[in-house]
């Protein structure tokens, strides 16, 4: 039996998953929905809500749409059965739901299910990208007033436990960020945390779904000008789940923060990193994957001081903010530009 969508911490991030790959197999079975209704004695309703979303699906029903498409048992049908059962799983962040708004909480959800992460990020490290001892410098930097103890302790975990679950997915996402200089510089009052988050950032960008690019103080486009926003990008390979576990990515700091993806040359020419992890090109279009993929529409997170702002698919805005992420990323330096820059920044720490 179905159950109608609720903001009650179901997975949603799974379930667009399943939906993107179950549309694509009745698309390869060449069965349109009446018929699939038909054949499965449901009402046309039933299917229309599977297929965009608006209800998870329970795992028997599962099955039986991959018999009637022609899906064996075999892996590819086992990962779909294994992705409705986690449709119907609450998300880790559930727990935290009383603790943080909900603007972030829609945020991580979304994130869970991205493909790709695109961050423009100023200020400080992106909160993915954070060691815990930056983070926590980070975070008692820029709160308007003194953090309680148990208060920072939570915020660092919900942040640490996102990085686990973005960068232990089977396929995590490809990531881009955009780093300012000015986040090479800024202690927060720790030096020493700080010479080791470079460190960490020069290991971390030998990840193959990882791509650094600094905007220097000297480029044209200053990145500190447009603010910190995420760009998330939905792109699912045909007929699959294709990814794993979903967790978090946002974009300022007091509850992590986000970053994007995509990749780009020392030429400043965007093309694909390493093997499985296609480049997403400039513009607001999808990513580089297989033309077989199936995409949603992007979304846009931006978060300021006071408020949280999250926009879905073809809204203007979020064509805008894609271009301002690519005429900033075309002032950037490459990535082995980047790298050696934060490696010289880090040794005059």
């Amino acid at each position: 039996m179905e159950r109608s969508q609720t903001p009650s911490g179901e997975n949603s991030g799974h379930r667009r998953r399943l939906r993107s790959a179950l549309r694509q197999l009745r698309a390869d079975a060449r069965m349109t929905q009446e018929r699939v209704a038909a054949e499965m004695d449901w009402s046309l309703s039933k299917v229309i809500r599977i297929e965009t979303g608006a209800v998870t699906v329970s795992v028997n029903d599962v099955r039986g749409l991959l018999r009637l498409y022609g899906v064996d048992s075999g892996e590819r049908g086992s990962e779909l059965v294994e992705l409705a059962r986690l449709a119907r799983l609450k998300p880790w962040w559930y727990a935290y739901r009383e603790h943080f708004a909900a603007g972030f909480q829609s945020y991580l959800d979304l994130e869970a299910g991205a493909s790709a992460l695109k961050l423009h990020q100023v200020g400080c490290v992106p909160g993915l990208l954070q060691t815990e001892r930056y983070a926590r410098a980070v975070n008692r930097a820029t709160a308007p007033e003194p953090v309680p103890d148990d208060r920072l302790d939570l915020e660092i975990d919900v942040r640490m436990r996102r990085q686990r679950g973005v960068f232990g997915q089977d396929r995590p996402p490809a990531i881009v960020a955009l780093l300012d200089e000015g986040c090479l510089w800024r202690t927060c009052g720790d030096r020493a945390a700080l010479r080791g988050q470079l460190g960490y950032l020069e290991q971390i960008a030998t990840r193959p779904n990882v791509t650094l690019h600094v905007v220097p103080f000297s480029a044209p486009v200053s990145a500190a000008v447009f603010g910190t926003f995420t760009l998330l990008e939905f792109r699912f390979p045909n007929g699959g789940s294709g990814r794993g576990n979903g967790s978090g990515n946002g974009s300022a700091n007091r509850d992590g923060s986000g970053n994007g993806s995509a990749n780009h040359d020392d030429s400043g020419n965007g093309n694909g990193k390493h093997d499985g992890y296609p480049g997403i090109p400039d513009g607001n279009g999808g990513g580089g994957a297989d033309r077989e993929s199936e995409s949603e529409g992007p979304a846009l997170y931006v978060e300021g001081f006071s408020s949280v702002q999250s926009m879905r698919s073809q809204h203007p805005v979020i064509a805008a903010y894609a271009r301002l992420f690519d005429r900033v990323r075309s002032a950037a330096l490459g990535e082995r530009e980047s790298l050696a820059l934060i490696g010289r920044v880090a040794r005059q720490l």
